[in-house]
């Protein structure tokens, strides 16, 4: 059950990203992420296939690059990951608040 929760809170990570007002940056930062990792396949690939130093250099140049960006899409995107799931589980603790207030009143 526990793995269930977490898969479907994930899930609803991504989507809520998605419905959030900036969707238009996610967006951007998923095609960007796309897009740095196919250049970085084909930098691997051509540095694979490079036989002198100038090509070499270019293409692991270019790899390193992909790399550092790729990692930086997705730094960006855990963050705002985060930040919609501790805004959930605030929401939560808030009406698991209310509804103790709701069954302390008769009591007194």
């Amino acid at each position: 059950m526990h793995a269930n929760f977490v898969q479907n809170d994930a899930y609803l990570n991504v989507v809520q990203t998605f419905r959030s007002k900036l969707r238009w940056m996610v967006v951007f930062l998923w095609v960007e992420g796309i897009a740095v990792c196919v250049a970085a396949v084909w930098a691997g690939v051509g540095l694979y296939r490079a036989q002198e130093m100038k090509p070499v250099i270019v293409y692991a140049t270019v790899l390193v690059i992909s790399a550092i960006f790729f990692v930086l899409v997705k730094v960006v995107g855990w963050q705002w990951m985060s930040k919609y799931s501790i805004m959930r589980e605030i929401k939560r603790l808030e009406l698991q608040i209310a509804e103790l207030a709701k069954e302390r009143r008769p009591e007194e």
